[in-house]
């Protein structure tokens, strides 16, 4: 249902204006390397990831993952050694029933979001449970995704019908709320089809090729975003639809191929084949698919774009802004990096979930050179 709300209002667009800038193969890098020091993949402290949903960085360089599948929270230290597991199923003081994010305050307490239970869950940096929050849960998503902002207030995605953050004071009170930011990128929405068999079930999903950008806080009072097929990202003021900044650089669309496009048809056919209708029309599928797969933004307040990788790539390539969208350094990390999970960096060092060759979910830390 997230994803489905983020792709709808990135949808809306401003018109702007910009002067022509040099596709992203036409510029010079300062390349940079990312050698491994460490990798986990859960069985250090039990079993692998069942279903590695969040993870953060703390202060003291502490890693904590939190497993959903089997509801714990999996510690390490700094140099990847396993600290023993917090949290498991349920419903009683510092358990967790669905949790699908955690947060770090300013304090460095971590809050965990737990919606079945209607709470956050609150602990100390050294792991120990402190308190939980009961709050008002407007929706359910796959992941929380929420932040603390300078102002020390956690801001989160409001699941509903309105496209809002709200803001949820350290005390719990919901504080107010921002809008969703609307991308000035001029690029077409994405397209979306339903498929139904009336009194049975129904299903809804995006075009193939026709996602991408995202949207990310800097945590300064600040959003990143690039619409869903757009080439270039953003910078915005919170609730403010004026254009800060802009990457310095395009993203243009990558090429399809045929065979490529042809098989991602089939298996989306096969897949609504099930239903009695459907509003799918294979002639809507785009040659073209978007070269900005996600954004993050480090602790360091720096811009992250993943680029656009095909599904065979054994590598996932980053390039790295500051703030005013000037381009840093470009990196490739020797992995495929999962763009639906966190990248956390401060300074050198970076913090990414991979995938390997087994479809085996790891955490490893790299150094940037």
């Amino acid at each position: 249902m997230r994803h489905r709300e983020l792709s709808r209002f990135l949808a809306l667009v401003v018109a702007l204006t910009t002067p022509l800038v040099a596709p992203l193969h036409a510029q010079s890098f300062s390349a940079r390397t990312a050698t491994l020091v460490w990798q986990v993949d859960g069985a250090e402290s039990g079993e692998p990831f069942g279903d590695l949903r969040d993870f953060v960085l703390l202060p003291n360089g502490h890693v904590w993952a939190l497993d959903f599948k089997d509801q714990v929270i999996r510690r390490f230290d700094d140099a990847g050694r396993s600290l023993p597991t917090v949290g498991r199923k349920g419903s009683g003081p510092g358990e967790l029933r669905n949790a699908n994010g955690l947060a770090v305050a300013p304090d460095g307490t971590v809050w965990a979001n737990d919606p079945a239970n209607s709470r956050f869950t609150i602990r100390s940096g050294s792991g120990a449970y402190q308190r939980a929050l009961t709050v008002p849960i407007s929706g359910y998503g796959y992941r929380w995704g929420a932040w603390f902002d300078r102002s020390g207030e956690l801001v989160e995605l409001a699941i509903a019908r309105e496209a809002k953050y709200r803001r949820i004071t350290q005390a719990g009170a919901v504080a107010g709320s921002l809008e969703y930011p609307a991308c000035p990128s001029g690029a077409a929405p994405p397209l979306v089809f339903r498929a139904e068999t009336p009194g049975e079930g129904a299903t809804t999903g995006s075009y193939p090729f026709t996602t991408g950008g995202g949207v990310v806080a800097d945590r300064r009072g600040h959003f990143w975003c690039a619409a869903a097929r757009g080439t270039r990202v953003a910078r915005l003021a919170y609730g403010k639809r004026d254009t800060l900044a802009r990457t310095a650089i395009e993203f243009p669309a990558l090429t399809v191929s045929a065979a490529e496009r042809e098989e991602t048809i089939r298996q989306v056919e096969t897949r609504l084949a099930k239903y009695s209708t459907s509003t799918f029309d294979r002639s809507k599928v785009p040659t073209t698919r978007s070269g900005i797969a996600a954004l993050f933004v480090d602790l360091d307040g720096r811009l992250w774009v993943a680029h656009t990788r095909a599904e065979s790539a054994t590598s996932s390539a980053f390039t790295v802004f500051d703030e005013r969208g000037a381009v840093l350094f470009r990196v490739t990390f020797p992995a495929r990096v999962n763009s639906n999970l966190p990248l956390l960096a401060r300074g050198d060092d970076v913090i990414v979930a991979a995938t390997d060759a087994d479809d085996v979910v790891s955490l490893r830390k790299y150094r940037i050179r």
